[in-house]
């Protein structure tokens, strides 16, 4: 019996066992799906597309190479890429990123809120992005993507959805968001990390532990332009004061919690990774970058690594700092010369995946939920997967390659008793 009949068959026996109740209920699961939409999570610094002053002429989604949601658009693509805050923790970027999708005030949680002396409630957003997300004949499902640490957010953000807070549940009673009550793990169908500190990056050691921060501050001064300046500046780093953190100000940020900067030392990064777990029904996908090459000098270490002609000049002297880092001298977490290949600011080990979660290499015929699909490093530094320094056609190429093959399995994913 061909599979199409049999498939007719159990339809026509519902029908009849439902007395023709809900036929076109049961009917409407077998209708051809729109493939789930993507959101798109920035990095440190970053912004979405709802900053309409700029979002136009400096989007940080395609970046020089044009504004990628419109280019995916174009492409029939359905984007969203809404903006968190610039250096917040990843639990609290994930709550704002909560209410966006959904409309409504963001939560961060009232035992959140009491732990770190901030207030419980934030920016109210009166139209949700997504507002037929979860509902049975609307958005069932979403996509996500994150930049640097945006990788953090989304999986901070899978990890509520799925499982909620048990703290905050206690805490808030029947007050508490439906962020925090987790079982809503069915709403994601996969997340994406590109170019992201899973385990932390060394930089932040390396730049408290000695000089080395008002070294590279002095060389990037001495080059000072209008280019490096925006590239630094993509990344949370500054050259004027005006315009963000300097390389002391992240330090000592780093040394503080509930922000971006301490989650992502190789401290912070492991405390995350203690609860953040893979979702068992989601597909998780992750992007490593390198751009480093062996270095004929290394600043503090008999081997090291340097940028090569993938990366960019204004992270060349940041490489060369995670480069020559092999040995953790902040606390007992190991590092070794395993950890000096780097794209400018994420270790490439670090942007595999996190060290205790399931993790397999990429297979396209072999692509489990729950696990870590993790694609070979990466050539280029960590600017290259949204579009600094590169051509739109190889940008909108490699987005479009990612997601047709994650509509592929969605299209498998619309079965309704999935």
């Amino acid at each position: 019996m061909k599979k199409s009949t049999k498939i007719i068959g159990i339809v026509l026996a519902l029908v009849i066992a439902t007395g023709g109740v809900g036929t076109l209920w049961i009917l409407g699961a077998f209708r051809k799906q729109e493939p789930y939409p993507y959101v798109f999570v920035h990095g440190l610094n970053g912004k979405g597309t709802d900053k309409t002053d700029d979002a136009e002429s400096d989007p940080y989604w395609g970046s020089t190479a044009g504004n990628l949601m419109q280019l995916l658009d174009e492409k029939g693509v359905t984007c969203y890429a809404p903006s968190v805050g610039k250096a917040d923790s990843a639990w609290d970027r994930a709550c704002e990123l909560y209410a966006q999708l959904t409309g409504g005030t963001v939560d961060y949680g009232a035992a959140h809120a009491e732990k770190y002396d901030h207030e419980r409630f934030g920016k109210t957003y009166n139209t949700a992005l997504i507002p037929d997300w979860g509902m049975r004949n609307g958005t069932r499902k979403i996509n996500l993507i994150g930049h640097s640490f945006g990788g953090a957010t989304i999986r901070v953000f899978t990890q509520l959805m799925a499982e909620g807070s048990e703290e905050e549940r206690k805490a808030s009673g029947k007050d508490t968001s439906p962020l925090f009550t987790g079982g809503k793990e069915n709403r994601i169908f996969s997340v994406t990390a590109l170019a992201a500190p899973h385990n932390g990056t060394t930089l932040l050691y390396a730049l408290g532990g000695d000089n080395s921060g008002k070294i590279i501050g002095g060389i990037l001064s001495a080059l000072n332009t209008s280019g490096l300046r925006q590239q630094l500046e993509a990344f949370g780093v500054s050259l004027e004061s005006r315009s963000g953190l300097s390389f002391d100000e992240m330090v000592k940020l780093s040394q503080t919690e509930d922000n971006s900067y301490y989650e992502l030392t190789l401290e912070g990064a492991k405390k995350l990774n203690e609860w953040v777990k893979p979702a068992s029904k989601v597909y998780y996908f992750s992007y490593p970058y390198d751009a480093t090459k062996d270095a004929a000098f290394s600043l503090f270490s008999a081997k090291g690594r340097v940028g090569d002609s993938e990366m960019s000049l204004a992270l060349k002297p940041l490489a060369a700092i995670i480069g020559s880092y092999d040995k953790n001298k902040v606390n007992d977490i190991p590092v070794d010369e395993t950890w000096l290949p780097n794209d400018g600011l994420v270790n490439t080990i670090s942007a595999t995946a996190p060290f205790e979660d399931a993790q397999a290499v990429f297979s396209a015929d072999k692509l489990e939920r729950g696990v870590w699909n993790v694609m070979p490093a990466q050539r280029g530094d960590h600017g290259k997967p949204i579009g600094l320094g590169q051509d739109k056609d190889w940008l909108v190429g490699f987005y479009m390659e990612q997601m047709e093959q994650i509509n592929a399995l969605s299209e498998k994913d619309h079965w309704i008793f999935n």
